[in-house]
């Protein structure tokens, strides 16, 4: 399938709607169909990493400078950060809103490509006035997945990144799950733990100490 990933939204490709069929012949009961289930793990089960990016600000700037503002701001960070998901072999990655979503082969390209982003973010930002900086969040998770193509990734890591970057991290902050810190091994920057409870559940995470 060729693509312009970077106008992509998920759930619209080929892929995501074969998946969806699939999930509607497997039916809503809790013991499903083994049959279907057995064919979606074989056609979409894949290891790999995910990078959630999320702009901060949204609320201040609007109300204080207007939507269209924002929308500049966002449209400038996209510009920055898209070519960094390319140059780190990004497998997919697309917009929505004012964040950024990145499919990675493995946490070690994840990771780099969000080290990477954060300095070249930081630096966009330092000389500017308070009112045209977009500072990012960035959540990582990496592991067993069901992987949609490059349309969309499904799994607890996903779950994971996706409250890291979104919910728990605050502006230039990359946290990261125990599974991305455990797979990039030798390549591990220095991180310092953190646990948070969030809807009953305790998560433990990392936040990268930016070099």
């Amino acid at each position: 399938m060729v693509c312009d990933h970077r106008r992509m939204r998920v759930s619209k490709g080929p892929e995501s709607r074969r998946f969806e069929e699939l999930l509607r012949q497997r039916g809503i009961s809790a013991e499903g169909n083994p049959d279907v289930e057995e064919q979606i793990f074989d056609r979409y089960i894949d290891h790999c990493a995910v990078m959630i990016l999320d702009s901060s600000g949204f609320t201040r700037l609007t109300q204080s400078h207007g939507i269209i503002h924002f929308l500049s701001l966002v449209v400038s960070m996209r510009d920055l950060v898209e070519p960094l998901c390319d140059k780190h072999g990004a497998i997919s990655h697309w917009a929505e809103a004012d964040n950024v979503y990145a499919i990675f082969k493995t946490a070690s390209e994840s990771l780099r490509c969000a080290m990477e982003i954060q300095t070249v973010v930081m630096a966009q930002n330092a000389p500017r006035p308070e009112a045209s900086r977009l500072p990012v969040c960035i959540g990582l998770g990496a592991g067993r997945m069901l992987r949609i193509g490059g349309e969309n990734v499904f799994g607890d890591e996903m779950n994971l990144a996706s409250k890291l970057g979104e919910d728990i991290a605050d502006p230039d902050e990359i946290l990261i799950t125990p599974s991305v810190l455990a797979k990039v091994g030798d390549d591990a920057p220095e991180v310092q733990r953190l646990e948070q409870r969030i809807s009953g559940v305790d998560i433990i995470y990392y936040r990268v100490i930016m070099p």
